[in-house]
């Protein structure tokens, strides 16, 4: 980036003043989108790889509750249950976008001052030395907008399975509970069924 941010400078000799700042903005932010565009396609594939390997071993237990709420169901009212699908995909929607702080509009009121050499020197100077700041802060953007998708693919995958979840262990409580002719296997299931929630809970934390 210090290379083409060189070669930038000799191509535009006569740019001052806030001409100056506004094309060295955009030059800077075409140049943060470039340096990231490759890395972020990487990024995506390993975190994707990584976020399914994860929640197939999530959904995998997950499952495994929702098979013993199945058995039961069917045990005690003789009918299979359908099974539940359930799958933790990572949230595609992005509201990622870089920043650039104004560089002439930054500048101290004395440096604006200055005649157009200096204040041109000045200026590149400056932005030579702030790139890797200007890198890692959309670097931290990046990450934020990575973690907020993550944050909302769990939240979404939470909800789905305590539906789930609910769905058959209210309508298996609501038929043990009004049935007419109580038995100790239907206390022994209300139970089975109470421990299956809270192991369910305890995944899900």
């Amino acid at each position: 980036l210090r290379k083409r941010l060189k070669i930038f400078e000799t191509q535009h000799p006569k740019e001052t003043g806030s001409d100056l700042g506004r094309i060295l903005e955009e030059f800077i932010m075409r140049a943060v989108d470039e340096a990231f565009r490759k890395w972020r396609v990487q990024e995506d594939a390993r975190i994707e790889a990584e976020l399914h390997s994860l929640s197939q071993r999530f959904v995998a237990q997950a499952n495994g509750i929702l098979d013993r709420l199945q058995q039961a169901a069917s045990i005690l009212f003789e009918i299979p249950v359908e099974q539940f699908s359930i799958a933790c995909n990572f949230d595609v929607e992005s509201h990622l976008y870089y920043m650039v702080e104004p560089i002439f509009y930054s500048l101290d009121n004395f440096i604006l001052l200055l005649p157009r050499f200096l204040l041109r020197m000045v200026v590149f100077r400056k932005l030579d030395k702030n790139l890797s700041s200007i890198l890692d802060r959309n670097a931290g953007r990046i990450r934020y907008d990575y973690v907020g998708r993550l944050e909302k693919s769990i939240s979404k995958f939470d909800k789905e399975l305590h539906a789930a979840v609910n769905t058959v262990t209210e309508s298996l409580k609501s038929a043990l509970c009004t049935s007419p002719h109580k038995t100790d296997n239907q206390a022994i299931a209300l139970n089975l069924l109470d421990t299956v929630i809270a192991g369910c809970s305890r995944i899900v934390a």
